[in-house]
This record gives structure tokens, sequence and C-alpha cells, in this order.
């Protein structure tokens, strides 16, 4: 047990010593400002395969962390070199680590519930307004959700789709595109009361100047753009509705298509039997049967017998 603990406590021991570097490497470092680009970048590799992590390479040549990374990006360290680094710096520095392991997890949950309530909802025709709206007209930037339009009425119905579904309490940040010419004073009071937002702020506003060569579809008012704050978590949910609702859509026009082809495959066979009639009605089948009992018994036998 003794000495399996001392082979242990060296094995530990070895494995936190810093990797030695050859002569040859030593010698082109000393030689750093007369390298080429590709040559300082082959040197760099170099050290990170023996197991060195950035700050000891750092430390041996003078090279940003940055482009350290960027050269070394490819290159996979053994167990052993792992865990090297972590016994001679006592942190993870150095150590390659999923840093967004745990936000997409939570990025996870957030669609899978996202799409649990779709299915509650998708016949509130609030809800399917607003998914429709935003799915046609809304910014698809991640983490930046936003609506602009010239149409106030629009604009407050997503404002109101927001409240309903995402948060009652959520912020607001309006901007506004204008025209050389606009005012920007008018506009901002315009569409605050046009909105119920009478506490919103505005950012920066975006005045387009003349002749620029460009369509100039000149609105008193111009177009104004609806932000909501803080809205990552909310965009995640939103494009989750925007795929359940759409997958919901594809579906039923499916359904609705056979059905359109088994009614019209069954109209073509009623038609057959019943020639010389237009099959062009909705009526079809009652229209086939008055003219039909209408031609007397003969008629009917006639075409019965034709069956």
């Amino acid at each position: 047990m003794a000495r399996s603990g001392q082979s242990v406590v060296l094995s530990r021991y070895l494995g936190g010593m810093k990797p030695r570097i050859p002569e040859e490497l030593l010698e082109r470092a000393a030689l750093w400002d007369e390298l080429s680009r590709r040559e300082r970048a082959d040197l760099g590799t170099a050290l990170r395969g023996l197991g060195l992590s950035h700050s000891e390479i750092r430390q041996t040549i003078p090279v940003p962390k940055s482009t350290l990374s960027n050269w070394c990006r490819g290159i996979e360290l053994s167990p052993g070199q792992i865990e090297g680094i972590r016994l001679r710096g006592h942190s993870q520095l150095g150590v390659p680590r999923d840093t967004q392991r745990r936000r997409r997890a939570e990025l996870r949950e957030i669609r899978r519930s996202a799409t649990e309530r779709a299915e509650l909802l998708s016949q509130d025709p609030l809800f399917a307004a607003g998914v429709a709206l935003y799915w046609a007209e809304g910014a698809k930037t991640q983490s930046d959700m936003t609506l602009a339009n010239t149409d106030p009425a629009l604009l407050r119905l997503f404002i109101l789709w927001v409240r309903s579904y995402l948060d009652a309490g959520v912020e607001f940040r309006l901007s506004l595109h204008l025209h050389e010419g606009n005012s920007e004073h008018e506009a901002k009071r315009f569409w605050l009361q046009s909105l119920s937002l009478p506490t919103a702020r505005f950012t920066k506003t975006y005045v387009k100047p003349a002749g620029t060569g460009h369509r100039s579809n000149r609105l008193e008012h111009e177009v104004c753009r609806v932000r909501v704050c803080r809205s990552t978590d909310f965009w995640h949910t939103t494009m989750a509705w925007i795929e359940y609702m759409g997958d919901h859509l594809l579906h039923s026009l499916r359904v609705a298509s056979s059905i359109r082809q088994s009614t019209g495959l069954l109209i073509r066979r009623f038609w057959v039997r019943f020639p010389g009639d237009p099959p062009n009605t909705s009526s079809t089948f009652s229209v086939s049967w008055r003219r039909s009992c209408g031609r007397g018994g003969n008629g009917r036998r006639a075409r019965f017998r034709s069956w």
C-alpha cells in the first residue's frame, strides 16, 4: 500500500511537471522577429502539441492570446496533458472546456416548454395571429425580438400579444426610420400616443438623406420599430412557437388536400355511373338524384342497368 501511494504521488508530480521544450524550438523562438507568419504559427502549434498551456507558450514566444488560440484551435490535448496543465496551474487555465453547455441546455428546455404550451394555445385566435405576425414581419436575429411597421394597429397587436403570452411587465424600446424633412418630434409624439406607451424610450433615430436614388415612399410618421427589452429567452420561445405552428399548419394542409383528393375521386366515380351531367356543383349527388328521378321509371332503370 505504501509503494502504491508513493507511485500515485510520483505520477502526479511527474504529470504536473512542465514539458521540456526541445532545443530546436527554443532556437526558433530566439529568432522570432525573423520568422514569417507561417513559421510563427508552426512554432506556436508545435509548443502546444507538447502539452503547454497558452500562458506557458506566451512565456516562450511573444504572441497575442487571441492569435495563439486561433493557431491551436485544431489541436486536441491528451487527458494526461490536460491533467498536467491543471496540476501546474491549480486551475482550468489552458484546458479546453465547453463554456456554453449549460446555456444550451437551458435553451433546449425553453424550446421544449414552448412547444408544449403551443399545443395548448394553437386554437387561440390571438395567439395564432401573433405567431403568424412575427413569422411574417418580425426580426429573426437571435436575442433581438423586434418588429417594425408603419401601421399603428399592427404594432399594437404585437405589443398586446407579447404582454399576453410572454411577459405582462415587459419593457419596450422604440426607434424611428424617417426621411429628410420629417419632424422627429411630431413622429415621436404620434407613435407614443398611438401605441399607448407614454413612458417608452426612443433609441437613435435613423434619417434617410435626400437624393440617395432609392425609392422614397414618404409617410407622415414613417416607420416605427418596437423592440422587446431583454428578449433572448422570448425570442427562442417565439421561434419554437413558429416552428410548431408551421408544422401544425402544414399537417392541416396535407389533411385537407387528402380530403379533397378523396372527395374528387368519389365524385368522378359517381359521375361515371351517371354520364352526361357536368360534375361542377357542390350538390353533385342531390342534383344527379333529382335529374335521374325526374326522367321516369324507364330512365332510372336504364341508368341503374348501366351500373
